[in-house]
């Protein structure tokens, strides 16, 4: 039975687990299109293979490929659910600059997903698009009411997305320093995660990830 909302879900430690090649067949079992391109399906290879180096030392999470917008209708690319962060990834493989259309793209994804979705109200949204040739690129954590602003990534592990992680923490820290009113705000959403936001969070339990 073909699932229409994403065309593939599991937890991380599945994914890690599960063979590329099975992947993939399941991501073209539930794609509906009959337009579905070599480059298409070569794409989603890529990203496999990506996701799959990159997301190695987590043992918790779940992933999405191909989940579709609510209200939009369009398809994000991949999906990583981790604890009370929603990571939404939009590709370009081979692409060798961060482009204008692709920020605007992934950035409207997670506002539809603030306003319009109701299991999406209280977690913090991380839009990345990741042009997979394109030069390491310094970004710079900004969250306004939950949506971080897009970062920029390429396929290599020095600017991946457990670089990505590694921003968002380092944001956190800065915030915790300097912007003492704005983590007041941060602490209330996210005081029970402390793998993520360690220096904050002084509790220790932590809810689970959620599917959307």
């Amino acid at each position: 039975m073909r699932n229409l909302r994403t065309y593939y879900a599991a937890g991380i430690v599945d994914f890690l687990r599960q063979p590329a090649e099975e992947i993939l067949g399941v991501i073209h079992a539930n794609n509906i299109s009959a337009e579905t391109t070599i480059q298409q399906s070569n794409t989603w290879e890529s990203e496999i293979a990506i996701l799959k180096d990159q997301l190695r030392t987590f043992s918790d999470g779940r992933i999405l490929f191909e989940y579709t917008i609510p209200r939009m209708g369009k398809r994000v690319d991949t999906v990583v659910l981790y604890r009370n962060i929603v990571f939404l990834l939009e590709f370009k493989v081979g692409d060798d600059e961060y482009r204008a259309g692709t920020y605007d793209q992934v950035y409207d994804y997670a506002l539809d997903l603030r306003n319009f979705q109701k299991e999406s109200h209280d977690k913090l949204l991380v839009p990345i698009m990741i042009s997979t040739r394109a030069p390491r690129y310094q970004n710079k954590l900004t969250v306004r009411d939950r949506v971080v602003e897009p970062l920029r990534c390429n396929a290599d592990n020095g600017a991946g997305l457990r670089a990505s992680f590694r921003e968002i923490k380092k944001g956190v820290n800065k915030l915790l320093k300097y912007r003492k009113k704005a983590v007041v705000y941060l602490y209330i959403l996210w005081y029970n995660y402390p793998v993520i936001f360690g220096e904050i969070a002084t509790r220790t339990t932590a809810k689970p990830y959620y599917s959307i």
